[in-house]
């Protein structure tokens, strides 16, 4: 989860670096549910469709981004907690937020493969 010091530590690298070329940030909020975690989906929203990483105050970490820095992306979050209401609701907020990141890097944290797919689904 993008805690206040993590996020400023990232942003400094995801901006001000060219060592990466996709960097997936992960909010944290299904596993969570917190408030700041919440906040989170917004966060990265605004990053990856800025393609600049901004902390909580909307602003630019460390003031501004390097060219040739990484492409920002998301992390979705799921597991079989997703039968759960609240899980569920959850994940659809992921959903409501990230839409409109259909064309941006994403990767998928399903917990492990036996947790979404089953023990007889490959070994």
């Amino acid at each position: 989860m993008l805690e206040c010091f993590t996020m400023n530590r990232n942003g400094y690298v995801v901006n001000k670096t060219t060592i990466f070329n996709y960097v997936m940030m992960q909010p944290g909020y299904y596993f969570q549910g917190t408030t700041l975690s919440y906040n989170n989906l917004g966060i990265i929203k605004n990053s990856a469709l800025q393609n600049k990483l901004y902390d909580r105050n909307v602003s630019v970490i460390g003031g501004s981004r390097v060219t040739g820095a990484a492409k920002i992306g998301y992390k979705m979050e799921i597991n079989s907690n997703v039968e759960q209401q609240t899980y569920n609701d959850r994940y659809w907020e992921y959903i409501n937020q990230f839409s409109a990141l259909k064309s941006y890097p994403c990767v998928f944290y399903a917990g492990n493969r036996d947790s979404i797919c089953g023990t007889s689904w490959g070994a």
